[in-house]
């Protein structure tokens, strides 16, 4: 009976609590039968416990005053004060003071939950470390771009920072972060940019904890153009340097103090615990009590924190260019390559065959067979082991993979040379031809495939890739086109199977490095002098290949230009380029068909309208096929 009476007061008596800035002549124009009792905050006087009271204050008297709101248990309704910014967006405030206190009269008492840090209360968001990310605003795609330029040019002082957060679960997460925000009751702060507001219900007894940690600078070049791209995340799709944390509580330290933004108030402490109070404030009009629901789930995702022990040694440093690879999985693979690296009958075997192989493919210009002993070679392996061994500067992962390498090439050659000699045909196939005249094309594919390569073995999920990265880089068929050269004493085929050979080593090699030192596992400092020496190789090895290149660009100029038909001294001529042999000057060999007979006279006309195109001295060899 008393609870009753007591709401019946409250209802037609209500208490307006203010800083000496409300205008009373807007209490004028509402439409009420009880009373409305104005009272300045500062004067002493204050309403009695579980009153109804309307506010019109500033953030900071609100936050100053937390304690009291909360130990008299008022009903509390919110006014749009010109100083509560936070309060008008955390509540979705009317602008119009009247039509606010129009729906405050009927509105219903929903017991809201609020986010205490460090016994303070939260309005908007707790920020921690690094941020170059403005508040709440429009995202549309040109703020997109204006923040994600923020970024780019402040890349230079972003640093990475250590921190130990402790969930409300008793869940320890360690991970080195560029900020963290902790927000409730919907998205606030920066956290609002990177994370769609319906995946943070309000009401739900649960605080968000965004963690922005990005491994290095690419990842968070990548991190950007998607944001700029696609706009904010969905909770359960995050990207690699974004991650969550739904609970009641965290409490989050540093072996460091810890500066961090309260509400946009610069604060500092050794540590900070951030709670939900679940439906600690009992708040007039604030949303629908029927969607109100608690949901003390825990959820984290944390794509981008590392579970190593060491990753506190990442504190304090700034962000690396690239990601640095975990303890654990490079242990792993270094161990893998370092079995590779090593001389085994199994190398030895699968050598012998798939060079065996490749001999019989070239002889009988079979592609398909040729592809086989592409898979069956080993040589990849030593191959990325001694990339490895550059990377990392280690002496003995280098000796070990050069030596297999080295035992593995001279059997290759040795059985090719004696399986020349014992072969009667001597003839070259187009399979031996194609693998005579490298150019910078397949260096290309060499640099590409030591990439594939590399990678493949960080990751093993993608190790199958592997058959098709040796398919692309071929190492067996020009070692074997090599050793037909030798046997057949043919030293310019042997030489040209001998550059593509090392084109692919350098070239594999070379690439295999840089992208260990991209996935992080190596240091920069360490590979310096491995990566001298095999950019020194690869331009050496380029020399060559820029020349053949340049036959190729020449040929398919001329295949541009003069393939048709064409008119030469008033005959009609259908001009079939077939191929250059370099030289001094080149030669042209090209076929002429015509239905009239051609003699030397057109063969010089011919000569001089592809000198003039060419802008060179050249030489023909003609084939005339007569047309009927």
């Amino acid at each position: 009976m008393e609870e009753q009476e007591r709401s019946e007061d409250s209802l037609s008596f209500i208490y307006l609590l203010h800083d000496g800035s409300f205008d009373s002549a807007l209490l004028e124009n509402l439409q009420f039968q009880g009373s409305i009792d104005p009272i300045e905050l500062h004067r002493g006087h204050r309403p009695p416990e579980g009153a109804r009271v309307w506010m019109w204050l500033g953030d900071d008297d609100i936050r100053e005053n937390w304690h009291l709101i909360i130990n008299k248990k008022w009903e509390v309704g919110l006014l749009p004060h010109p100083d509560a910014p936070l309060l008008r967006e955390r509540f979705k405030l009317d602008k119009n003071p009247v039509h606010c206190m129009e729906k405050l009269l009927v509105a219903e008492v929903v017991p809201t939950d609020m986010m205490e840090c460090n016994e303070m209360v939260v309005l908007s968001s707790v920020d921690i470390g690094d941020r170059e990310l403005d508040a709440r605003d429009d995202l549309s795609f040109e703020r997109r771009w204006s923040t994600t330029q923020r970024m780019l040019l402040h890349l230079g002082s972003l640093c990475l920072k250590s921190y130990s957060i402790l969930t409300g679960k008793e869940q320890l997460i360690k991970g080195s972060f560029i900020s963290l925000s902790v927000t409730m009751g919907g998205l606030h702060g920066w956290a609002y940019r990177f994370i769609r507001q319906e995946d943070q219900p309000e009401n739900d007894g649960r605080l968000l904890l965004v963690s922005l940690a990005p491994g290095s600078v690419m990842e968070l070049g990548t991190l950007l153009l998607r944001y700029l791209w696609w706009g904010r995340f969905p909770v359960k799709n995050l990207p690699e340097g974004i991650g969550v944390v739904q609970t009641q509580s965290v409490e989050i330290s540093s072996p460091k103090a810890v500066h961090f933004n309260l509400d946009g108030i610069a604060l500092g402490s050794r540590s900070i615990r951030c709670e939900v109070l679940p439906g600690r404030l009992p708040l007039l009009g604030h949303s629908d009590p029927t969607k109100t629901q608690v949901v003390p789930k825990e959820q984290i995702r944390m794509n981008r924190v590392p579970s190593d022990p060491e990753v506190f040694k990442l504190g304090g440093r700034s962000l690396p260019f690239f990601a640095n690879a975990a303890e654990s999985d490079f242990k792993g693979l270094f161990k893998n390559l370092r079995d590779t690296a090593q001389t085994s009958n199994t190398f030895l075997t699968l050598m012998v065959m798939s060079v065996l192989l490749a001999m019989t493919g070239l002889y009988a210009n079979s592609a398909p067979v040729i592809i086989g002993a592409m898979i069956l070679a080993p040589l990849m392996a030593p191959i990325i082991s001694m990339a490895m061994g550059l990377a990392r500067a280690d002496e003995t992962l280098l000796k070990a993979s050069a030596f297999t390498l080295a035992r593995g090439i001279g059997l290759a050659l040795g059985c090719s040379i004696i399986m020349t000699w014992l072969t009667p045909l001597k003839l070259m196939t187009q399979e031996m031809a194609s693998r005579t005249s490298p150019n910078l094309l397949d260096l290309v594919v060499a640099v590409i495939s030591g990439a594939a390569g590399a990678y493949a073995n960080t990751k093993e999920e993608v190790a199958k890739s592997l058959a098709g990265v040796a398919i692309a880089v071929a190492l067996v068929p020009p070692l074997a086109v090599m050793g037909i050269g030798l046997g057949w004493a043919e030293w310019d085929m042997a030489f040209g199977s001998m550059l593509l050979f090392s084109t692919n080593l350098v070239g594999i090699t070379l690439s295999a490095s840089i992208t260990f030192l991209v996935c992080g596992f190596a240091p920069f400092n360490r590979a310096k002098k491995g990566m001298i020496w095999s950019v020194s190789l690869l331009l050496l090895v380029a020399i060559p290949l820029s020349f053949s290149f340049g036959k190729l660009m020449d040929k398919g100029k001329l295949f541009n230009e003069f393939h048709g038909e064409i008119e030469l001294l008033g005959k009609n001529v259908e001009v079939i380029p077939e191929d250059i042999v370099p030289g001094s000057p080149p030669t042209l060999m090209m076929t002429l068909i015509s239905e009239k007979p051609l003699d030397e006279s057109h063969v010089e006309a011919l000569k001089g309208e592809i000198q003039n195109k060419m802008n060179k001295e050249v030489r023909l060899e003609v084939r005339f096929i007569l047309r009927r």
